[in-house]
């Protein structure tokens, strides 16, 4: 039995150390296992932060694309405005310059008409007195023969006119977008 046991015990210590080599070597691969768990950590850390600010940049780039895109589209905004108003202003001024070339002409015609009335008048008023003196002189029957100037119609014309009335702001106009061809979005 001495044999047995001693076999035994030969094969508890080759058991025991077996299992502590095992142990060992676990341990061994473990520490492996987590070195190496760590440099994919890093590596992979590294290439997010790559990827991170290569984001960033293009992030920045496309930002700065933009802004000279809002900012040319505000300068051609900028500018249409401006035509805009100058075809307005230029509408505005025909126009004010026919209402007034209108204005006068009717001026013209109303004293006109006020001066071939009063003539009309004086006639009758001289045919009525054809035996009677006057008192009048020379230079009053040259005055009324005279021309008005425009500015004296513009005074008899506009003297007796009502204030014009305001203006109402006008209503703000529809656009349509123009359509862009050749252009990418």
């Amino acid at each position: 039995m001495a044999a047995g046991a001693k076999a035994r015990r030969q094969a508890q210590v080759d058991a025991d150390a077996v299992r502590a080599a095992s142990r060992a070597d676990a341990a061994h691969r473990v520490e492996r296992a987590e070195a190496e768990r760590q440099a994919i950590l890093a590596n992979a850390r590294q290439r997010a932060a790559v990827i991170v600010r290569e984001a960033e940049r293009e992030a920045a780039d496309a930002a700065g694309r933009l802004n000279e895109v809002a900012l040319l589209d505000a300068k051609r905004i900028r500018e249409e405005a401006v035509e805009e108003i100058l075809k307005l202003m230029s509408t505005l001024t025909t126009e004010r310059d026919h209402i007034l070339a209108d204005a006068r002409d009717d001026a013209r015609r109303i004293v006109d008409a006020a001066q071939q009335a009063r003539d009309a008048s004086r006639d009758d008023v001289s045919t009525s007195t054809d035996g009677e003196h006057t008192d009048r002189a020379p230079e009053a029957d040259t005055a009324r023969h005279r021309v008005a100037s425009t500015s004296e119609l513009d005074e008899l014309f506009f003297a007796s006119a009502p204030d014009p009335a305001p203006i109402a702001p006008p209503s703000p106009v529809e656009r349509r977008r123009r359509k862009r061809f050749g252009r990418n979005r």
